[in-house]
């Protein structure tokens, strides 16, 4: 039997609702909604969720000390280390879970790839303006509605696209909120910039491997994914590929200036086999680095 709550999806419920949840007999195990007036009733809930493989998808008001009548909308998922870092920020909210399963067949992984935002940490996350905020509103009173409906086929198809409506949504008012701070993320990426400056001259040998992104990520206390999105709004290229461009450009100079074989350059740079060097330059060259020697002698 279907659980009957009353759910208004402006925040005002009835009778604490608390660990009440919209399903249906079939839907009851892979797909939920709720709202909560104090977050220890969330991270309760969210925490088993999580543990059994579901996404939780959160609509939070922040406390009045962080932002005045402000929302944030984070999606979590499992082993997700920012999940905790809600008790200082979110107040009340709503919030609703799905099991992947319910989506099979509609490649959720690589859809929500597209969508760099779902990993940024709380800190980095956008606060809603008004107008975006009832945008949000008004598709989660779409998904609480749907969630209500018996299976008849049609519900997961429907309640997917509201999904994925949704982080289009976002998508557009990451946009404007990047828009928005476009001096702020610019002294950001000439942060990244230098590091890279410093961390790659051709003349010093590195003293440990190749650095990834996720270590000059976490130099400028950020995530891969933020970072990632800065680089490519500001320079047109990914933090990866500006990373490749740079390991490239040191490997040119060293092939042109030295006498260093294929992999002393690769040992100089940081990589642990001349192979991976082969093959970066490979395909960002379209020609091997004794090649690219070759052809400047």
């Amino acid at each position: 039997m279907r659980k009957n709550i009353h759910q208004n999806i402006n925040g005002n419920t009835k009778n604490d609702l608390e660990h009440k949840v919209l399903s249906n007999e079939t839907q009851d195990k892979s797909f939920r909604f709720a709202t909560f007036t104090h977050i220890d009733f969330f991270l309760q809930d969210a925490r088993m969720l999580l543990n059994n493989g579901f996404v939780v998808v959160l609509l939070g008001a922040v406390k009045e000390n962080y932002s005045d009548n402000k929302s944030m909308l984070l999606f979590f998922s499992q082993n997700d280390s920012r999940l905790e870092a809600c008790k200082d920020i979110i107040d009340r909210g709503q919030y609703f879970s799905f099991h992947p399963v319910l989506f099979k067949g509609n490649n959720l992984k690589s859809r929500f790839k597209r969508f760099g935002f779902l990993d940024y940490s709380t800190t980095e996350s956008l606060l809603l303006k008004d107008e975006e905020q009832h945008i949000v509103k008004a598709l989660l009173h779409l998904i609480a509605e749907e969630s209500k409906n018996d299976a008849d086929g049609m519900s997961a198809d429907i309640l997917f696209s509201y999904t994925e409506l949704l982080l289009q949504h976002m998508n557009r008012f990451y946009q404007r909120w990047f828009n928005d701070r476009f001096e702020e993320i610019c002294a950001i990426d000439r942060e990244y910039q230098d590091l890279l400056i410093h961390t790659f001259k051709p003349n010093e040998k590195n003293t440990g491997r190749l650095p990834s992104l996720t270590v000059f990520a976490r130099k400028l206390q950020l995530t891969s994914c933020y970072l990632n999105d800065i680089s490519q709004i500001v320079s047109g290229q990914t933090a990866q590929e500006r990373i490749e461009v740079k390991v490239i450009d040191a490997a040119k100079q060293l092939l042109a200036s030295t006498n260093l074989s294929v992999a002393e350059v690769a040992d100089r740079l940081g990589f642990s086999q001349p192979q991976s060097l082969n093959r970066l330059f490979k395909r960002k060259t379209q020609i091997t680095p004794l090649e690219y020697r070759i052809s400047i002698t």
